[in-house]
């Protein structure tokens, strides 16, 4: 029986116990069963922080090539089209953290 981080047993009245199955958690991979079964690691919300800290970057670029030109941000385009790419961005990341516990 290989290691695993975790093991399944069952107690049967006839065979007494019953070895159902074990599994390993990983950082590589998310879980690995006995049988073989590999589960990957849930990436996608790790990228999107990637793309929202991108995002945040270029707005705060924006901001200030705003100020430099004397520009109110309410009149400054590139600066309002980013925050509505962030607002956008940030919903997202919001719905897959909630979709992920």
């Amino acid at each position: 029986m290989k290691k695993h981080f975790y093991h399944l047993w069952r107690e049967d009245p006839l065979l007494k116990v019953v070895f159902l199955g074990g599994g390993d958690v990983g950082l590589k991979d998310f879980a690995i069963l006995s049988d073989g079964t590999v589960f990957k690691n849930p990436t996608f919300f790790r990228s999107l922080e990637q793309k929202l800290a991108k995002e945040q970057r270029i707005l705060a670029r924006r901001k200030q090539g705003a100020i430099q030109r004397k520009q109110p941000l309410a009149e400054a385009k590139n600066y309002q089209k980013q925050i509505l790419m962030l607002i956008f961005l940030v919903a997202g990341c919001a719905i897959e953290k909630i979709l992920l516990h």
